[in-house]
């Protein structure tokens, strides 16, 4: 029985797992001193909605970084000696999505 993809897979999701929740921390950090008026988005609104709603409004860039990361995973998960760009093609899933989280973090909401 071949363990390599079932790992591959694991080891992904715990990488943006971690990407989604260090992208929730630095958002409370940043926001921690901030007086939202009421009608603004709060924490957990401007660490996930606002960076799919970057994301789609920017879709040829998330289309080419997805494609590159889902290519380099593909290409892991069928020659096991190349595991670790799986690793890297998740990462840059991670970092693409904390980069948007960074963004939707500091823009102003008027």
């Amino acid at each position: 029985m071949n363990r390599c993809p079932k790992r591959i897979i694991i080891v992904g999701s715990w990488v943006c797992c971690v990407a989604l929740i260090t992208g929730v921390a630095c958002t409370w950090y940043t926001l921690r001193n901030v007086n939202l008026h009421s009608d603004e988005p709060g924490v957990l609104s401007r660490s996930t909605v606002l960076p799919l709603c970057f994301m789609f409004q920017l879709f040829p860039v998330t289309i080419a970084v997805l494609g590159v990361s889902g290519a380099l995973i593909f290409a892991a998960v069928r020659k096991q000696k190349l595991w670790w760009l799986s690793i890297v093609g998740f990462i840059t899933i991670g970092l693409y999505w904390l980069f948007w989280v960074f963004v939707a973090s500091r823009m102003p909401l008027d």
